[in-house]
């Protein structure tokens, strides 16, 4: 039998000397012993240990926060036993290992493990204080072991890269929160709109493009560092009420995790205030200022010395572009900031340059991609065989997605609740009809007539002429597919309102009208009108005075407009590029250039007007500068050329009400012989009420233009022999 009394004798003597030691020998040297023996051990193993302590002094370690939130990723896959817990500034469950629990982790090929070791102390012998100020218990920190070759690797990219997932943690675990001004920022409540970019119902195009946007901005730190730039972008929500502005605003917010920052200008004091506020936010935030252009009556920057008086509100527009955009905005990282309007036309333009504007985004009425993401939120289907109707329909009346949101909420079944959709849609495009159609009466009956507008230096005249020109496509004397393509051109340009707005382009048209002295360059821009119903705005270049007036006068034209600048080859001397830099080096700014017209029909500024139609005619195109011509500026060019057989139709039964005679075919044939205007027929089709006497007039005076051209090109045949023997000789 086995005899215990040696091992039981063994033990007590070890217990008694552990006893004796830990009386006998103070506290602080037996841990030095015990820091060399373990320093002699370290020396003869491969592997290095890093200890990452909870506190630096009196604040607390970034690297052992950093460590505490990346192993919680990694707690529940290899550690035997772990922690949870949940704050209420918090989105998810957070794990993380318990004392003296390993994990274990690899990166790039080299293995590494974590130990949380956690010491019991005296607290009233710890300085050391956490984040709810009472005395801590313990001491905690972390050690991080692996082989001795890998400790550049370690140093060099896995703590950083440690650092890094553990930021994205907490960017993307912290619960949203939106703060209102009043003095200073204040609320801290916690944000929960559920507004996605799953459930937005704005066009998919335009969804796309702005998430690309928010993903591109966000990534671009070294960019914006690179170049020189504060970290920031700002964008303009502008469209009808009702079409998404404030729900898109959530969106963003849930989609890039910031704090929202609601902005009450009406609540700020000055400039310094407003300045202060937007000191005060946090980086990764949003910056909303809604209805800009209602809130507060802010004065534009050449009346900052008078006051404007809105109480005791007295910030400017300076104050408030300074403060989003100036030298103070540099001070705050990865800040967005949104404006809101319902009518970007009353804008200051100084608000809306790239780098305060750098994108802007127009909301505008329900189409039937926004629709269908509409119908999966409320009704949970995604096909039904009302869709087609709804998408004719939607393509007729404007209506607004909160408008279509209110339809899908009064029934359950999703029958019954899109027939009563078709019923509003039905409703809303009769009233449409009634106002076109009471308009078109008004019109016929001279109740509502269209102006054309002349200018007077830099601005329009105050009292526009009625327009009363008579020409129509109908009674236009030009070649009739020509036509024909001009009309589908207008009636294109018309329907393609979502096309301008999905591409990110101004809604304007330019065309050229080139050609001879009258061929009807004129008479085609009274068809448009006539036929579009849209106001002529008639610019005198001579009458501006400089770049500064142009851009007045094009922004302060109406919507659904034709801007008219005739003769642009000779109505004044327009210095080209390369002429402007000794203009403005010489001190005279006072006149217009090309770039400024340039800028004015095509640049940043004529996005602040829809549905424009500028035309521009020459009788010289070959004259005009090519940057002019190019498409953006110039979409369309009509060649206006000499009369043809079907424009000479045209004429005849306007001028003579007859469609068919015995001489037309001689003059077919001459019509195609001689070079002559539509101006110039119908000055011979008014000497004559009788038509066979009118048009043997007409034969007479083609054929004395093809004797004329005949004459002509024997002086030239005569002349070229002639040089020709000179040169034989």
């Amino acid at each position: 039998m086995f005899d215990t009394k040696p091992l039981v004798s063994a033990m007590a003597s070890i217990v008694f000397m552990r006893t004796i030691t830990n009386e006998l020998i103070p506290h602080e040297l037996l841990q030095f012993f015990q820091a060399g023996i373990h320093h002699l051990f370290r020396q003869s193993s491969a592997q290095f240990t890093i200890l990452i302590e909870e506190f630096q002094g009196m604040a607390r370690n970034q690297v052992f926060e950093a460590a505490q939130a990346y192993l919680g990723t990694k707690a529940t896959v290899s550690a035997d036993r772990v922690k949870v817990s949940k704050s209420e500034d918090h989105k998810e469950l957070a794990f993380n290992i318990d004392r003296n629990e390993e994990v274990s982790d690899v990166f790039e090929g080299v293995s590494v493990k974590w130990k949380l070791i956690c010491i019991q102390v005296d607290s009233s012998r710890i300085r050391h204080y956490d984040n709810d100020s009472s005395p801590v218990s313990e001491i905690r920190s972390y050690e991080l072991t692996f082989h001795k070759k890998h400790k550049n690797k370690i140093f060099d990219s896995y703590l950083p890269y440690v650092m890094e997932i553990a930021k994205q943690i907490k960017q993307g675990d912290m619960a949203i929160k939106i703060y209102s001004n009043e003095y200073s920022w204040s609320g801290d409540v916690k944000f929960n709109h559920p507004m996605s970019f799953d459930t937005l119902a704005i066009d998919e195009e335009l969804q796309r493009d702005i998430k690309n946007d928010l993903d591109k901005f966000v990534r671009s730190r070294e960019f914006y560092r690179r170049t020189g730039k504060a970290w920031k972008r700002g964008y303009l929500l502008y469209g009808p009420p009702g079409t998404g502005k404030s729900s898109l605003i959530a969106a963003m917010a849930n989609y890039l995790n910031y704090d929202i920052y609601d902005l009450d200008l009406t609540n700020v004091q000055d400039n310094k205030r407003l300045k202060q506020l937007i000191l005060d936010m946090s980086n990764r935030s949003i910056l909303v200022i809604e209805d800009i252009d209602c809130t507060v009556k802010l004065q534009n920057r050449e009346e900052d010395e008078e006051i404007v008086d809105n109480g005791y509100n007295k910030m400017t527009l300076s104050g408030l572009l300074n403060a989003t955009d100036g030298l103070w905005s540099c001070c705050g990282e990865e800040h967005i900031i949104v404006f809101t309007t319902n009518h970007k036309d009353r804008l200051d333009p100084a608000l809306l340059r790239p780098g305060r504007m750098d994108k802007q985004i127009h909301l505008s009425y329900c189409n039937f991609s926004a629709f269908k993401k509409l119908v999966t939120n409320y009704l949970c289907i995604t096909e039904h065989e009302l869709f087609e109707k709804i998408e004719v329909l939607l393509g007729e009346v404007q209506v607004t997605p909160a408008e279509i949101g209110e339809e899908l909420t009064k029934d359950c079944d999703a029958t019954e609740c899109l027939q009563d959709l078709i019923k509003f849609l039905q409703a809303k495009k009769m009233i449409k009809e009634e106002i076109r159609n009471e308009r078109s009466t008004q019109i016929k009956q001279g109740m509502v007539a269209l102006k054309i507008h002349s200018n007077d230096y830099d601005c329009w005249c105050c009292k526009p002429t009625k327009f009363n020109h008579p020409m129509t496509f109908n009674t236009l004397a030009i070649d009739e597919e020509l036509q024909r393509e001009i009309k589908n051109d207008l009636d294109k340009f018309v329907r393609d309102n979502e096309f301008y707005r999905r591409t990110g382009k101004a809604w304007k048209r330019g065309y050229l009208l080139y050609g001879p002295p009258g061929t009807g360059k004129s008479s085609l821009i009274a068809a448009m009108a006539n036929y579009l119903n849209y106001d002529i705005y008639d610019l005198d270049l001579t009458d501006v005075e400089d770049n500064k007036s142009l851009k007045q006068l094009i922004l302060s034209m109406s919507n659904r407009a034709i801007l008219v600048i005739e003769d642009i080859d000779c109505t004044i001397n327009l210095q080209n590029r390369e002429e402007e830099k000794e203009a403005v080096d010489n001190g005279d700014n006072d006149k217009v250039t090309l770039s400024g017209l340039l800028n004015a029909v095509d640049g940043l500024w004529s996005c602040c007007g829809e549905e424009h139609i500028i035309v521009f005619t020459t009788n010289h195109k070959e004259r005009l500068d090519p940057a002019l011509l190019r498409p953006g500026r110039i979409d369309k060019q009509i060649h206006l050329s000499y009369c043809n057989f079907s424009a000479f139709k045209k004429l005849i039964i306007n001028y003579l009400c007859i469609t068919e005679h015995e001489l037309f075919d001689k003059i077919e044939v001459l019509l195609g012989e001689v070079q002559v205007t539509p101006a110039e027929i119908a000055e011979e089709l008014t000497k004559d009420v009788d038509a066979t006497e009118c048009l043997q007039d007409l034969i007479k005076f083609l054929q004395v233009k093809k004797m004329k051209k005949e004459e002509i090109k024997k002086e030239e045949n005569v002349k070229e022999e002639s040089e020709l023997g000179s040169e034989n000789i």
